[in-house]
């Protein structure tokens, strides 16, 4: 089979609808959608809901991530401490710099970063952020899946981090 052919054939297929929410529900890792103009949540699997401490998708749903990880009262609740507060700013701002490389490319676009979770424990993943276009491919949307490798680091190197 010719592989330009496959290639052109790929081009043609959109992400979206039932296919992308299936995609959100059965993927083993943490996943989110957000609004293209407003940052705002609109969809997140059961692992990305668990991974920030929420009880259902209705308490992210038209959230920001500032919502999330940066308000006062949030934070107090969650009883987050100063280094846990400054990861969460350092991650948004990692977050805001592949967000408009995925802009300005119209690509897709990854980055690899050390997480603190509410708890404080150390996790090293990768993001991808992926923009979902519309019927006239304009970005409206965009799919965010996160891949722990955690796991695949050695200790030492976790201690040294």
């Amino acid at each position: 089979m010719d592989t330009a052919q496959i290639l052109s054939d790929l081009k043609t297929v959109n992400c979206r609808g039932s296919f992308l929410q299936g995609f959100l529900e059965h993927f083993p890792y943490p996943c989110i959608i957000k609004d293209g103009q407003e940052n705002k949540y609109i969809m997140a699997n059961y692992h990305q809901i668990s991974f920030m401490g929420l009880q259902s998708v209705k308490d992210l749903i038209g959230l920001t991530k500032y919502d999330i990880w940066l308000d006062p009262t949030v934070q107090k609740r969650k009883n987050l401490t100063k280094t846990i507060i400054s990861n969460h700013i350092k991650s948004i701002q990692i977050d805001e710099k592949v967000h408009m490389r995925c802009l300005v490319t119209g690509r897709s676009e990854s980055c690899g970063r050390l997480v603190l979770d509410d708890k404080g424990r150390v996790h090293f993943e990768n993001f991808i952020k992926t923009g979902i276009p519309n019927h006239e491919y304009k970005i409206i949307a965009f799919l965010t899946v996160f891949l722990d490798f955690t796991h695949q680091i050695p200790l030492y190197k976790l201690f040294r981090l």
